[in-house]
């Protein structure tokens, strides 16, 4: 199994949305990250060979991450 984990540094004290998304902007699997948790996956077994965006959301935080699946 192929993983992609979004993790935070420290205990996590506000939620998280946070969306794996297709160059298009097509959502393709939505997690949050919720309050006392430090990491959550993303499953990388029914992705295309694509590039990705990856979309962190939460109270004054917007943060965009680009990850290319090679599987």
């Amino acid at each position: 199994m192929v993983l992609i984990a979004i993790q935070v540094g420290q205990l996590n004290k506000k939620k998280y949305r946070i969306n794996l998304c297709d160059l298009n902007g097509k959502i393709i699997e939505k997690k949050q990250l919720k309050i006392d948790s430090t990491i959550t996956y993303f499953n990388t077994e029914t992705l295309y060979k694509e590039t990705y965006l990856i979309y962190i959301y939460g109270d004054a935080v917007s943060i965009s991450k680009k990850v290319i699946v090679k599987q």
